[in-house]
C-alpha cells in the first residue's frame, strides 16, 4: 500500500511529459497537458497550486518577451536618428569648406610667415636656455660658444650681454678652482683652502668646493687628533691612546694607515696586559682584555707575539671567568631556587660558563636541569604534557628536590593532568599508569600527603572502571585513613562519615561493587578536606610554585578559583589556595 496515495500523479507519464514541457518554457502545450493531468486526478490541491504557479510564470515570460521587443525597437529608432544627424552634420561641414576655401588660403600664407618667425625665436630661446644650463653645470666654455651663436643671429637678443658677463665671471672662478685642485695634489693645503674659501664666498655651492673645504679642514683635524694620540701613547695611557687612534681610523681609514695600525696593535696589547695585571679577578676587566686581544688580531691575525700573549691571558681568563659565572649562577638561585626569572638568568650564566669549558660534566648537568625546568613550565602551561613529563623526569632522576621541590610538584601535576586526559578518551590502562607514577612521586615527598591522597583516589576510580572493585575499595580505604578524612568530616559533614562507614561495611562483607560506588560518589570530598586561604600573588609566582609552596595541587587551585585552564596568575591578583588545616598537616 502506498504511503501517500495523493501523490500517485508524480509517476504518471503524462505528468512527467507535462513537467518537461514546462521546464523548457513550452507554456501552451505544458498548460494544456497539466489540465489533462488535473482531470485524471480531480481535487488534488498540489496540482491546483502547480497550475496557478505555471500560469504566473507563463505570464512573466510573456511580459519579458514583450519588454525585449519594445527595447529592441527603441534601440533601432535611436540608432536610425543618430545616423541621420551624422549625415546632416557632414553635409553642413562640406558646404562650409567649399564656401571658405579662398579665405583659408590667404590665412594659411599669414600663418606660415608667423610660424617661421616663431620658430626662429624658439630656436634662439632654446639655445639661450642651453647656455644657461651649461653655465649652471660648470661648463662656461660651452655656454660661451652658444652665446656667440645667438649674437651672430640676433645681437640685440634680450639678456644676451648680461649672460656674457656672467659667463666671464664663471670662467674666472673655474680657473681659480683648477689652481686650487693642483695645489691640493701638490700638498699645499693652506693655499688651496684660501682659494676655495674665496670661491665659496663669491659663488656658494660651486661644484664640489664645499666638500673640498670640508676635506682639507678634516685633514687639519686629523693631524690634531694624531698629535693627541701620540702624546697619550708616549705617556703609556694605552686605553686612551687606543680610543684616539680608533677615532682617527673611523674618520679616515687611509690617513697615515701604516702608523695608525701599528700604534693600535701596540695600544691594544698593552692595554689588555695592563688590565689583567691590575684586575686579575674582575670579570669586566677580563672581558675587556679579551676584546683588546681580538681587536689586535683582527689587524694582524698571525702575529706570534700577540697570539702568545692572548693564549696566556685566555687561560687565566677562562678559569677565572668560568668560576665567576658558576658562582654567580649559584648565587642567583640561593635565595629562590624556583624563581623562573632567577633560573633563566642562572641558565644564561651557565651557558657562558660552558662556552668556556664545554666538557665540564657537573655544570652541563646543572645547565640541562635548569633548561629542562624552564621549558617544562612553559610546556605545562600550554598543555604539552608529554614534553613536560620527559623534561622533568630527567630533572627528577638527578635531583628530586630541584627548584625547592617545584620540579617534582610540576611533574606530579603533569602526570595527573595527562592521566585525566587519557581517562576522558577511554585510555584507562595508560591513565592508570600515569596516576600510579604520580602516586610514586608524591609518596617520596615529605610534603606529599595531599598529593598522594588525590592520586590514590584517581587510581581507585580507574580500577573500578576496569571492574577490579576489590582493589579499588582497598585503595579508597587506604586513602581515607591516610588523611584521617573521618576526623575532618566529624563536624563539617556527618553524612560523609555515615557514607564512609556504610562503604566500609559493604567492603567487610565483600560487596565490593557497592562499596566502590559509595566511595566513588563521596570522594575525594575536597570541600571537607581542604581549608581555603586567600593570598595575593607576588611577582615571580606561578601555579606550580604556589602549589608546591602551600603543599597542594595545581588542579585544586584551579578548582578553588573556577579557572578552566592552566592560566597565568598575575602579580597583585587575589586567589584562593586550598590547603589542609594547619593542625592536621
Amino acid at each position: 500500500m502506498s504511503a501517500n496515495p495523493a501523490k500517485k500523479y508524480l509517476k504518471d507519464p503524462l505528468f512527467i511529459e507535462t513537467m518537461r514541457l514546462l521546464q523548457n518554457g513550452d507554456w501552451n502545450d505544458g498548460l494544456d497537458k497539466l489540465n489533462s493531468v488535473k482531470e485524471q486526478f480531480p481535487g488534488n490541491k498540489e496540482l491546483d497550486s502547480l497550475h496557478q504557479e505555471m500560469l504566473i510564470r507563463a505570464k512573466i515570460d510573456e511580459y519579458e518577451v514583450e519588454d525585449r521587443k519594445r527595447e529592441n525597437q527603441r534601440q533601432i529608432t535611436k540608432f536610425t536618428l543618430r545616423g541621420f544627424l551624422a549625415i546632416l552634420v557632414l553635409f553642413i561641414i562640406l558646404w562650409g569648406v567649399i564656401q571658405s576655401s579662398s579665405w583659408i588660403q590667404q590665412q594659411w600664407q599669414n600663418v606660415r610667415q608667423r610660424l617661421a618667425s616663431d620658430i626662429e625665436n624658439v630656436e634662439l630661446s632654446v639655445t639661450f636656455r642651453d647656455a644657461q644650463s651649461f653655465l649652471r653645470a660648470g661648463r662656461p666654455l660651452d655656454a660661451q660658444n652658444l652665446l656667440e651663436r645667438i649674437q651672430s643671429e640676433s645681437p640685440d637678443y634680450p639678456g644676451l650681454q648680461e649672460m656674457f658677463d656672467e659667463t666671464e665671471k664663471v670662467l674666472a672662478i673655474s680657473s681659480q678652482y683648477e689652481t686650487a685642485k693642483n695645489l691640493i695634489e701638490q700638498g699645499s693645503l693652506g693655499n688651496a683652502l684660501e682659494i676655495l674659501q674665496m670661491i665659496e664666498a663669491n659663488s656658494p655651492n660651486y661644484l664640489d668646493v664645499p666638500l673640498l673645504i670640508q676635506e682639507i679642514e678634516g685633514q687639519y683635524y686629523l693631524n690634531d687628533l694624531l698629535t693627541e694620540a701620540e702624546a697619550s701613547f708616549d705617556a703609556e695611557n694605552w686605553e686612551l691612546a687606543a680610543s684616539q687612534y680608533e677615532t682617527i681610523r673611523a674618520i679616515s681609514p687611509q690617513f697615515n694607515n701604516s702608523l695608525i695600525e701599528k700604534r693600535l696593535i701596540d695600544s691594544y696589547v698593552n692595554a689588555a696586559l695592563e688590565l689583567l695585571e691590575e684586575q686579575p679577578d674582575s670579570l669586566e676587566a677580563l672581558s675587556i682584555a679579551e676584546s683588546y686581544f681580538r681587536k689586535a688580531l683582527v689587524l694582524k691575525p698571525q702575529d706570534k707575539k700577540i697570539l702568545e700573549e692572548q693564549t696566556q691571558a685566555q687561560s687565566a681568563f677562562k678559569d677565572n671567568l668560568f668560576n665567576k659565572y658558576v658562582e654567580e649562577a649559584r648565587s642567583v638561585l640561593s635565595d629562590k631556587a624556583d624563581s623562573l626569572g632567577a633560573l633563566e638568568k642562572a641558565n644564561r650564566l651557565l651557558d657562558k660558563a660552558l662556552a668556556l669549558k664545554p666538557n665540564d660534566a657537573e655544570i652541563s648537568l646543572e645547565r640541562q636541569m635548569a633548561k629542562n625546568f624552564i621549558q617544562a613550565q612553559n610546556d605545562f602551561s600550554t598543555g604539552l604534557l608529554d614534553q613536560t613529563i620527559e623534561e622533568l623526569e630527567f630533572v627528577y632522576e638527578n635531583d628530586p628536590n630541584y627548584a625547592n621541590g617545584t620540579s617534582t610538584q610540576t611533574l606530579y601535576d603533569a602526570y595527573v593532568s595527562r592521566g585525566d586526559s587519557l581517562a576522558a578518551i577511554g585510555e584507562y590502562e595508560a591513565a592508570l599508569n600515569d596516576f600510579q607514577r604520580a602516586a610514586e612521586i608524591a609518596e617520596q615527598s615529605p610534603k606529599g600527603v595531599i598529593k598522594l591522597y588525590l592520586a590514590k583516589i584517581k587510581i581507585a576510580e580507574i580500577y573500578g572502571i576496569l571492574n577490579d572493585y576489590s582493589t579499588a575499595v582497598l585503595i579508597y580505604k587506604d586513602a581515607v585513613e591516610m588523611v584521617n578524612l573521618r576526623t575532618f568530616a566529624q563536624k563539617s559533614d556527618p553524612n560523609l562519615v555515615a557514607q564512609l562507614d556504610e562503604a566500609e561495611r559493604y567492603a567487610d562483607i565483600e560487596w565490593y561493587r557497592t562499596a566502590y560506588r559509595l566511595y566513588n560518589r563521596n570522594l575525594p570530598a575536597l570541600d571537607v578536606l581542604f581549608a581555603g586561604i586567600e593570598i595575593t600573588v607576588q611577582d615571580g609566582d606561578y601555579l606550580t610554585s604556589l602549589a608546591n609552596q602551600y603543599e597542594t595541587t595545581v588542579q585544586a587551585i584551579l578548582n578553588a578559583n573556577q579557572i578552566n585552564g592552566v592560566e597565568a596568575v598575575k602579580p597583585g591578583q587575589k586567589i584562593i589556595i586550598p590547603v589542609l588545616p594547619e593542625e592536621e598537616k
